[in-house]
């Protein structure tokens, strides 16, 4: 398999898809692999390809969106196409039609309860730049300090959505939360403003590991529940 992973790499770079768009595509074709008990893509047909469409939320065990499912149809799709030169896979693998639902807000009050649960200076720091921001959770997991530009009161969003950098305001409070949070957990090694945990095994890693989503998703969640708010929260990756 990692000739095509490489194969699908080189791809990938040369339409410039983004870091996440790689991870994704790679997670969807080595469970589709892992479906099928195989290491070769190219013995799996069109219809044990929609067999794994049909089942994979039963395999995986988890209650995949109408998204993550239309992100599996993409990625293989791109793969047969163009890694393995397959064409006609498009019109036999179609997206699975999504359900529009309009957005759940929270009032002003709502998210100044959530802030003062959050007594961890570092869960604060990383709710308030969510929200204050309204930028989405893979810009917030790339932010370098660098990025906090105090002068212009800005903090500078680089290869965002589509690839494109741009500027979101940095407000006084959040200015001064984020200050508090550099003085507690400042470190020369750091790469990221909000870091991962540890890694035990490697000392020096500290500092250099992204937050993970599901770090973030549960400071979020945590927030809601010890402020007593039941609506569902959405985190745009």
């Amino acid at each position: 398999m990692n000739k095509y992973i490489q194969k699908l790499d080189e791809e990938m770079d040369l339409r410039g898809f983004s870091e996440n768009t790689k991870y994704s595509y790679h997670q969807s074709m080595r469970l589709l692999l892992k479906f099928h008990k195989t290491k070769y893509p190219e013995r799996i047909d069109l219809d044990q390809i929609k067999d794994f469409l049909l089942n994979v939320k039963k395999y995986n065990g988890d209650n995949l969106s109408v998204n993550t499912m239309n992100r599996h149809v993409t990625a293989i799709r791109f793969f047969y196409k163009v890694v393995l030169n397959r064409s006609g896979y498009g019109e036999h693998l179609p997206r699975k039609k999504s359900v529009r639902r309009l957005p759940v807000y929270f009032s002003q009050q709502e998210i100044q309860k959530m802030i003062e649960n959050l007594k961890n200076i570092k869960f604060k720091a990383i709710f308030m730049t969510l929200y204050s921001t309204g930028m989405r959770l893979g810009e917030l997991r790339s932010l370098k300090f660098s990025d906090i530009d105090s002068k212009r009161m800005v903090i500078r969003i680089q290869q965002g959505k589509g690839g494109k950098d741009r500027e979101a305001l940095l407000s006084d409070h959040l200015l001064k939360v984020l200050r508090q949070y550099w003085k507690e957990n400042t470190d020369d090694k750091s790469l990221f403003l909000f870091v991962g945990s540890k890694n035990t095994a490697n000392p020096t890693d500290l500092g250099k590991k992204k937050l993970s989503h599901t770090a973030v998703d549960y400071i979020v969640k945590s927030a809601a529940k010890a402020a007593g708010i039941k609506k569902k929260l959405l985190l745009t990756y």
